[in-house]
């Protein structure tokens, strides 16, 4: 932009900077400019330039390094119990096997706590929210027509992700109750079938073409917002493009079961995983304002 010849000096002058006069040192690119009117310090001043690298000793250098972490496997474990005289009745009027269906319901709980353990981590690294979303809408318009700009602070989070990070955009999506009541308003949701009897985070449907999962749980984190609350995030196909490393040692494993002379029996299950933050800025959060 800044030339020596009078025809680039004039154009200059008819911006109101006066005359600009140039001093370049070829060969390390310092460029010096001496305004007769300096224009003031909140002013910009840019400079468009072409780098040829063909004869010069420095070329752009990019380090490549790779670095392991161990991550700790840890027991999550729960424990019930249940009367014999209860297991008997209800093998007696239902023909069922009282151990079995408390088997079942108990792993479903520790899922549900993995889950959560799982969201906790992406909501803690996530920080502030960095887009609000009023659920009120403004005169003369529907609320589901209003509530189809969700899709504004959406927008808003994944280009976060993509300027923090140069990786991907929002494929996935988390909820809670109240802001699941707006999606699921939304035009552009299409439900899922809600599996019978959910525990914890399952998938509601999808919004735009994004994965969309209910965790009632959300809304109870530090620092949620009291009208609602979204989380979203980006998950890649391979460890670069990780954000979380969920690492499963052992799923589901028992305890045996055995009988005290109380008449109660008891037994335990556990599940060991680790769970390591690779990139906090893969999640955002959204605040649904009143």
């Amino acid at each position: 932009f800044f030339q020596a010849e009078d025809g680039i000096r004039d154009l200059v002058r008819s911006r109101g900077l006066g005359d600009v006069y140039k001093r370049q040192n070829y060969e390390t690119g310092a460029i010096v400019l001496n305004f007769t009117a300096a224009p003031d310090a909140a002013t910009n001043i840019l400079v468009s330039y072409e780098y040829v690298s063909e004869v010069s000793p420095s070329i752009p250098l990019i380090d490549v390094n790779i670095t392991s972490s161990a991550i700790k496997a840890e027991r999550h474990s729960l424990k019930f119990r249940y009367s014999l005289d209860a297991m008997f009745e209800y093998q007696a009027q239902h023909g069922g096997d009282l151990s079995g269906i408390l088997r079942s319901g108990m792993a479903a709980i520790v899922a549900a706590e993995i889950d959560r353990r799982l969201i906790e981590k992406m909501w803690v690294a996530a920080g502030t929210a960095v887009a609000a979303f009023s659920k009120t809408p403004p005169g003369a318009i529907s609320r589901r027509e209003h509530y189809g700009d969700l899709l504004v602070p959406i927008n808003e989070a994944a280009e976060t992700i993509y300027e923090q990070t140069h990786r991907g955009d929002v494929n996935w999506m988390i909820v809670d109750s109240k802001s699941a009541a707006i999606v699921e308003s939304i035009k552009e949701f299409q439900a899922a079938n809600m599996p019978a009897g959910a525990v914890g985070a399952f998938r509601m449907g999808t919004l735009a073409g994004i994965p969309v999962y209910k965790e009632r749980y959300l809304g109870s984190l530090p620092g949620a917002a009291s009208d609602g609350n979204v989380l979203v995030g980006y998950k890649g196909g391979d460890f670069i493009e990780a954000g979380l490393v969920y690492a499963p040692y052992r799923m589901f494993y028992f305890t045996p079961e055995y009988t005290h002379d109380d008449f109660f029996a008891r037994r335990a299950m556990a599940s060991k995983f680790g769970l390591k933050l690779v990139n906090g800025r893969m999640f955002k959060r959204i605040n649904i304002t009143p």
